[in-house]
């Protein structure tokens, strides 16, 4: 899984370096570049659909919706997007995310940290809400950041940056976090063909 392979690499880097003070702000630094670089990598693979709801739909990528309302959902990953989402629109249905799992990212020597999402809808304007859970013990945190991420015909980008300590929703440490993104219940025809994390 994606967030186990970074964790993997940052932990073996770290052996390798005896920690320093400066050291301890590149473990969020150096996940974040590790995660981007398997990000790059699944943009880059075909994947083909569709698949059901709450199915891990590629290595560190799950789909959850209102099971109470659900929605006809169609996804798939042509190369170069990381992944396109179809749905239907149903009335009363609450919901539907896919979610990018993080792994035990460790804000607490960083003062920022930040969001690049590329999208673009086939249809028309869409509204997307991004979100960042944070495990602790066997309960999560949701954080929603500021921006709402517009995807139009066009391609386009988000850039969203969070102030690390400004929210207790965002605990400094976190058991896992996982990039949530909340997609609006209505019929979509959505491309995500980018996703990159920093922190500084």
């Amino acid at each position: 899984m994606i967030a186990a392979q970074a964790q993997k690499v940052v932990q073996k880097v770290l052996k390798s370096s005896p920690p320093k003070a400066p050291v301890a702000q590149g473990d969020a630094v150096l996940a974040c570049s590790v995660l981007n670089k398997e990000f790059a990598a699944l943009r880059d693979a075909e994947m083909s659909g569709p698949f059901p709801e709450e199915k891990i739909i590629r290595s560190g990528m799950k789909l959850h919706q209102d099971l109470k309302a659900p929605r006809v959902l169609d996804t798939s990953g042509p190369a170069g997007t990381l992944l396109r989402y179809k749905a239907s629109a149903v009335p009363a249905s609450g919901w539907a995310a896919v979610h990018f799992e993080l792994g035990p990212l460790d804000f607490s020597q960083i003062d920022t940290f930040g969001v690049l999402i590329k999208t673009q809808s086939h249809q028309r304007a869409t509204t997307t809400r991004v979100c960042l859970r944070s495990g602790t013990g066997n309960k999560f945190r949701d954080f929603f950041l500021e921006k709402h991420l517009v995807s139009t015909t066009a391609p386009g980008r988000h850039i969203d940056l969070h102030p690390v300590g400004s929210s207790e929703m965002v605990p400094l440490t976190a058991n896992w976090r996982e990039l949530v993104l909340f997609f609006a219940p209505q019929e979509i025809d959505l491309s995500v063909t980018d996703l990159r994390l920093f922190a500084v």
